[in-house]
């Protein structure tokens, strides 16, 4: 596969290469520098969990030595999702949507030496894409505090549920134009594209300001 930004709908139909690069970007990540353990499944340096079905949809950025340096997985929540049977604990009077039109994100993460700042707005402006080109409505994720300045800094302000996550806080991410646009701007991006290559296989064309 060429460098850039790719959306894949089916991890079963796309190149093994690929999918197990993001698994080892997420084993450095969240195993060895954030220390997780609930839920991941370690094995050959690799990361992944139950929710890693033909249900998950990825973005990643690969680069040059066809190495996937950033990635996030969204899942619908029709389907089993991590926040709904892992954690609905942190959460106060709020029934955790079961809802074709809200997808749940999980699993962000880069490569911190390959130029963080932009590449988190290369993904959330293709999140955002994503779900307005299918007519979502809504994003949910269970994110650590410290993430969300990052977020926000790039255009996008999710609302709080009110919770008890300690260190970390359920977000509700609104779609809409003016939602894009922000993003858009602060990553100075001009468009966005997705080009279907293959049934299951995107690429993410982005123009820049």
């Amino acid at each position: 596969m060429n460098p850039g930004l790719y959306l894949i709908s089916n991890r079963t139909n796309v190149d093994q290469n690929i999918i197990d690069s993001m698994h080892r970007l997420r084993y450095r990540v969240f195993y060895l520098e954030l220390g997780w353990i609930d839920g991941l499944i370690i094995e050959n340096g690799m990361e992944r969990d139950i929710y890693d079905t033909e249900n998950a949809y990825y973005i990643v950025k690969i680069n040059a030595q066809n190495e996937v340096i950033a990635s996030c997985r969204l899942i619908s929540t029709v389907h089993n999702y991590m926040l709904r049977e892992k954690f609905s604990h942190v959460v106060e009077d709020y029934a955790l949507p079961y809802d074709e039109k809200t997808w749940e994100i999980t699993r962000v993460c880069m490569d911190e030496n390959h130029g963080q700042i932009n590449v988190l707005s290369e993904i959330m402006a293709s999140i955002i894409a994503f779900g307005l080109s299918n007519n979502l409505q809504n994003f949910i994720s269970f994110t650590t505090n410290n993430f969300i300045k990052s977020i926000r800094n790039r255009g996008w302000n999710p609302e709080e549920i009110k919770g008890n996550a300690g260190d970390s806080t359920v977000l509700l991410y609104s779609l809409d134009i003016e939602t894009r646009t922000k993003i858009f701007n602060k990553g100075k991006i001009k468009s966005l594209e997705f080009i279907k290559e293959t049934d299951h296989l995107q690429k993410i064309n982005i123009n820049y300001q």
